[in-house]
């Protein structure tokens, strides 16, 4: 994964319209943490591959996307 990227309709970069929105994942802790991928770098998510692979021994860490949450808008 790369950090997200956003256009407007002219194909001109844009903040994201939900900074709420993302990957987040549940750490040792049982926190519930959102992850940020710095720009130009690269995340690949190999948890659940690996406790397959392993038979278990090792476990992959929870984690879930959250969409963009879009509001009425006027226009």
């Amino acid at each position: 994964m790369v950090k997200a990227m956003f256009m407007d309709s002219t194909g001109a970069v844009v903040l994201s319209p939900d900074p709420q929105a993302g990957l987040y994942f549940t750490n040792r802790r049982s926190e519930i943490l959102k992850a940020s991928i710095p720009p130009g770098h690269l995340v690949y998510q190999i948890g659940e591959t690996s406790q397959i692979l392993s038979n278990g021994t090792l476990q992959a860490t929870m984690g879930v996307m959250r969409p963009i949450s879009f509001q009425d808008r006027d226009d």
